[in-house]
This record gives structure tokens, sequence and C-alpha cells, in this order.
């Protein structure tokens, strides 16, 4: 810790030339324990507000992990989109999530700072 991972994350993630690739984009704060359905509904929360298109679906609050999956997917399948998942502590945290978004060929970029 401390070495500026997250530091360098946020420069990147704030720029505009970088911003400007992507029709969306989330910063998503893990840290060392997370309830998937909750980090499911923070980044449709995050992308939705990013693409300034509409809001975020009143119902996610209500929907199961595969209902959430499934509007991930279907809401970012011809998006492109960056997401920073800051301060992960859990070995398996990619397995958790990494079906949750689509590699749909749009040049999307994923950090992951420890």
């Amino acid at each position: 810790g401390g070495v500026g991972k997250t530091t360098l994350a946020a420069n990147a993630y704030k720029n505009q030339e970088v911003r400007s690739h992507f029709i969306c984009h989330a910063w998503i704060y893990v840290g060392r324990t997370y309830i998937k359905e909750d980090l499911l509904k923070r980044i449709i929360q995050n992308f939705y507000n990013s693409s300034m298109e509409e809001s975020a679906p009143r119902n996610i609050e209500a929907m199961d992990e595969i209902g959430l999956i499934d509007m991930l997917q279907k809401y970012l399948k011809n998006k492109s989109y960056m997401v920073v998942f800051d301060d992960v502590w859990k070995d398996d945290f990619w397995a958790d999530i990494e079906h949750a978004l689509p590699d749909n060929n749009k040049s999307n970029r994923l950090i992951i700072t420890a």
C-alpha cells in the first residue's frame, strides 16, 4: 500500500482525453469485503450516470444477481466502457465479476488496484 496505485488510476480515469474514448465509465470502490449484488448495482448506476442517456432503472434494487448481470450485459452490448475497481483485496475478485462485463470488441478498459 501507499505506492500510488489509486492516484495513478484516478489520473487516468479523470483525464478527459482518456474518457472521450468511452461511452460510459465507472469508478467502483471494492474494499476488503463486498456483496456481489451490491457491487453489480453500483456498476449499473455508475454506467447510467456517466453516459447521461437516462437514469438507472429503479427496479435494480429488487433484482437478483442473474437479473443484474443480464441487465449489465444488455446495456454494455454495443458500448465502449472503462471501469476502475479500486482497493480490491480478494484474489478471486475477477472470477466474481468477469461474467457481468461483456467482451464486445469495443476496446474496453478495466483497471484493478489492490
